[in-house]
């Protein structure tokens, strides 16, 4: 069940507890029954649905600045620089065994140099998967986007219609 608090209201005299006033916006609560609210933080099926036509058209426009063979490299380049980024790191040990850690910083000195002496194959950095995002990464990363977009002039090159009626179907506003 999903609840919109709309009003925190103070105990009168005599009562310990706050009183909620909120909208209901899915299922059906029951009377006398307890719940536990927690604050929702997971990306909507709208931000979910929004990010790769955006990036799709974003690519088909022809005018981002990120090295991108196809539509996809483009969607990472833009997790990389405009989302979330990494969320982990991978590397080889001195024993050939394979760990992750979350942080750069992690990753033992003797493989970074060997990193950036050349050895490309040494560690592998994974990108946030869009699934994982939170609601407020999301918000961040396809505002971000919707602005280098607009930046870049894709609502008025020949991508214009297609992408000026996704601002307008989300309600964008600068």
């Amino acid at each position: 069940m999903k609840i919109k608090v709309t009003e925190i209201i103070s105990p009168k005299q005599g009562m310990k507890q706050d009183t909620l006033k909120g909208i209901i916006i899915e299922g059906k609560p029951k009377l006398t029954a307890v719940y536990e609210l927690v604050e929702y933080k997971h990306q909507t099926n709208q931000q979910r649905k929004l990010f790769n036509p955006l990036a799709r058209l974003y690519y088909n426009s022809g005018v981002f600045s990120y090295p991108a063979a196809n539509w996809m490299e483009l969607r990472d380049q833009i997790k990389l620089y405009l989302g979330a980024g990494y969320d982990c790191y991978t590397y080889a040990d001195k024993k050939y065994r394979v760990i992750t850690v979350k942080k750069i910083e992690d990753i033992p000195q003797y493989v970074l140099k060997d990193f950036i002496g050349g050895n490309r194959e040494r560690i592998d950095e994974h990108l946030k998967s869009m699934a994982d995002y939170t609601r407020n990464e999301m918000i961040t990363v396809c505002d971000s986007l919707i602005r280098e977009m607009l930046l870049n002039e894709v609502n008025i090159g020949r991508q214009a219609k297609k992408f000026n009626e996704i601002l307008d179907e989300i309600g964008f506003k600068e």
